[in-house]
């Protein structure tokens, strides 16, 4: 019996790890989309700015795809987006709403990921 609870944690252990490597990727994409475009995408354009040139305010005058697709989270879901940020140091909220799939203290979020890399750099 003891196999499979270390079965269990093991595959947590490994979403978990999935969202935190997701998260700084995606973390990676926007810092590319703010220095190509000169700002990050509202809130309203969202992480599909990411992938296809946003069509409203403000449009991009240089726009360039920084991920072919998005990403969902272990759990199937799309990761969230805030900008302005909230939580978060950065100037955005990156998340994913972790296994119980709504806003909670299981969240896995940027502003949890110990190594910050600065938004200037």
């Amino acid at each position: 019996m003891g196999g499979c609870a270390q079965d269990r944690e093991r595959k947590v252990t490994g979403m978990l790890t999935s969202a935190y490597l997701d998260v700084g990727a995606i973390e990676s994409a926007l810092r590319s989309y703010e220095r190509e475009s000169g700002n990050f995408p509202t809130a309203e354009q969202g992480l599909k700015a990411l992938v296809e040139a946003p069509s409203n305010p403000p449009v991009p005058v240089r726009w360039k795809q920084q991920m072919v697709r998005l990403p969902v989270d272990p759990w199937g879901n799309g990761y969230r987006y805030r900008y302005p940020g909230v939580k978060s140091a950065k100037p955005f909220d990156l998340w994913s709403r972790g296994p119980d799939e709504r806003d909670s203290d299981d969240d896995i979020g940027n502003w949890e990921i110990a190594n910050e890399t600065a938004i200037s750099e």
